[in-house]
């Protein structure tokens, strides 16, 4: 379970969010093909980019991937 993950305001919009999820969703898919991540609604930044990433929103703040 990774309980929270941010980008320093300073360094934000500049791809580190994708390259540490990646990371972290290309480890966590050795162990399962289903994943969820709970998030802000009003953080649209991230919703974008989860969606970038294949995350569907199944909920108001929950997105799920499933990988097979």
């Amino acid at each position: 379970m990774i309980n929270m993950l941010f980008v320093k305001k300073d360094f934000r919009r500049q791809g580190f969010g994708e390259i540490l999820l990646t990371w972290y969703v290309k480890h966590l898919f050795l162990k399962t093909s289903n994943l969820y991540l709970f998030y802000s609604s009003d953080n649209i930044s991230a919703q974008r980019l989860y969606e970038k990433m294949g995350f569907k929103k199944i909920g108001t703040c929950v997105m799920a991937v499933k990988f097979e």
